[in-house]
């Protein structure tokens, strides 16, 4: 599958409430967090809190913090994050 035209998606590595990740490739290796879908009714309080949850992201500056490569909301909204090597086995 194809995120975004660009993202090519591997296997899953993570799992949330609010949100799936998966590998996945477009030139290097990325993390890429897909927003899961929202309950009826509730899919603009979703999409907010993701909008919220990218500026933050983007907004840290630390090692210890995997750095914001690229977000956006089609086809479904994501974050693309730099990928830990430890993510994976």
């Amino acid at each position: 599958m194809l995120i975004a035209d660009r993202y090519r998606l591997g296997l899953a590595i993570g799992s949330g409430g609010m949100a799936n990740v998966f590998e996945a490739v477009d030139g290097q290796r990325v993390a890429l967090k897909l927003l899961k879908p929202a309950p009826a009714g509730l899919t603009a309080n979703f999409t907010a809190r993701f909008v919220r949850e990218v500026r933050a992201m983007q907004a840290i500056d630390h090692p210890n913090v995997m750095k914001v490569l690229d977000a956006g909301t089609t086809p479904m909204p994501y974050i693309a994050m730099e990928l830990a090597a430890g993510c994976l086995t």
